[in-house]
């Protein structure tokens, strides 16, 4: 028995005091958001020659692991962008679904069909000024309608782009405190060792958050800290970071208003552009510059544009007929070139097609007749009602086919991200699931590390008070 005893025993009692730390810091962590449980691992203390033989020399507190998995972050990260991408689509889908009402009594497709119902009343009713009367009234309602989509979309489109500067926002302080906690672990990399590893969760957890808005990658470096990159575009590097902006453009031949993303300098200029790849601010820039952008050049689908071209290819048409004819009250062989609709003969669209208010303020000046002086003559009326079964009057459909297949395609694509917001949901909820079972804390598992580490401090106690008593009488021998 020598003072190495008491050696032994005084590493056994840091060794296992620290054990009892990490333990107790688990169970103190147990409902932290993002932590991830710890373990010492201690080892065997260098041996010693001594009389011939190696001696042990006792334990130490080898190093202190974390049981974080990057595989499981990465697919977790992925799966979040995912989520988060169809839950954009559904919230701005189902926007769109409501206002445009369908199906109801006094949606656009019904409005379209009562308005050319209305012209074959009339056609077969030509003298009677109640049939005038229901033919501009069926028309204010459908144009009243096209108003209300069209401003409806737009009011969609500006609160699309308030959501992207306030995400885009969230993302440049995200990374910022991401940025700031890498330079936390850079400056004690080499002295805090849980410090690193409970600072490292502390960033997953707003890595993740992170990935809500975009296809996120994310690399290590020695010194602990990560680079974290939007779709291949640095937003973190280490202690430095890029932030982003929003950028509008609009074509000035087109009047198309797109927005683009882009890294800046110092001064906040635009640098390079950057495609999310995916999550909230990549289906949100998509909707604002393709489904609910009116002048879209895209060639995707765009409900605001569609609904545009059909309102213009509706007044067209029927302008088309009406310019030729004759009210009740027109008289000689010219006519009189009144056009039903305004604008004319410029384009109108949802937002400006109107009843000419020449029409509105008389509706005997209705061009429903082909000859001038003829009461009875309903041949504009005829062609204007026949324009409702006409298959090449719009991308060869008929006006209510065209409507239709408008509503079937915005139908689809909201069904399609519920089904993927759905799938994504439970495939993200598994991956945390399987995470949890790997780096999340149990307690019961905790409750009999405890046990242990509080049973070996005892013994290693009584180490050292047997080391003690001995070493003593040891002493006493030699007085």
């Amino acid at each position: 028995m020598s003072f190495s005893t008491l050696q032994i025993g005084k590493s056994a009692l840091l060794a296992q005091r620290y054990g009892l730390e990490v333990v107790s810091n688990n169970i103190s962590n147990a409902n932290t958001e993002g932590y991830s449980r710890k373990r010492a691992d201690l080892t065997t203390a260098n041996s010693k020659y001594e009389a011939g033989n190696f001696v042990g020399t006792g334990v130490i507190a080898d190093q202190l692991k974390s049981f974080r998995e990057e595989f499981f972050d990465k697919e977790i990260r992925n799966s979040i962008t995912r989520n988060a991408g169809y839950e954009a689509d559904q919230e701005i889908l189902t926007r769109i679904e409501g206002v445009l009402g369908e199906p109801s009594e006094t949606g656009l497709n019904n409005l379209i069909s009562d308005f050319f119902i209305s012209w074959d009343e009339l056609s077969s009713n030509p003298d009677k000024s109640a049939y005038r009367q229901k033919v501009v009234s069926s028309a204010r309602s459908m144009t009243d309608k096209f108003h209300q989509l069209a401003e409806g979309f737009e009011e969609a489109r500006i609160d699309v782009l308030s959501k992207l500067r306030d995400n885009v926002a969230d993302v440049n302080s995200l990374a910022k405190r991401i940025s700031e906690i890498n330079s936390r672990i850079a400056d004690n990399h080499s002295s805090a060792i849980e410090g690193d590893l409970n600072m490292a969760d502390e960033r997953e957890v707003l890595i993740e958050k992170l990935a809500e808005y975009g296809k996120m990658n994310v690399s290590q470096n020695d010194d602990g800290t990560v680079n974290v990159y939007m779709n291949g575009v640095n937003l973190v590097t280490g202690k430095s970071l890029n932030e982003l902006k929003l950028v509008e453009t609009t074509n000035g031949t087109t009047n198309e208003r797109t927005i683009g993303l882009y890294t800046t300098d110092k001064q906040g200029n635009p640098v390079n552009k950057v495609n999310p790849g995916a999550g909230k601010i990549e289906a949100q820039m998509k909707h604002y510059n393709e489904t609910l952008d009116k002048d879209d050049t895209s060639g995707n689908f765009s409900i605001a544009k569609s609904i545009n071209e059909l309102a213009k290819e509706i007044a067209a048409n029927v302008n088309m007929a009406s310019v030729v004819g004759f009210g009740l009250n027109d008289t000689g062989a010219i006519p009189p070139g009144r056009s039903f609709f305004v604008p004319y003969p410029t384009d109108a669209d949802a937002l400006s097609i109107q009843v000419n208010s020449v029409i509105l303020n008389d509706t005997d000046n209705i061009p429903l007749s082909s000859v001038a002086g003829e009461s009875g003559n309903n041949q504009i009326g005829l062609q204007i009602a026949a324009l409702a079964d006409d298959i090449n009057f719009i991308n060869n459909r008929t006006p209510g086919e065209y409507y239709a297949d408008l509503l079937s395609k915005a139908g689809n694509m909201l069904s399609d991200s519920q089904t993927g917001l759905k799938n994504s949901t439970m495939v993200l909820d598994q991956m945390k699931n399987q995470r949890d079972t790997i780096i999340g804390v149990n307690l019961d598992e905790e409750a009999v590390n405890l046990i242990k580490f509080q049973r070996s401090f005892e013994a290693a106690s009584r180490v050292v008070n047997m080391a003690d008593e001995v070493l003593g009488t040891i002493v006493n021998l030699g007085r």
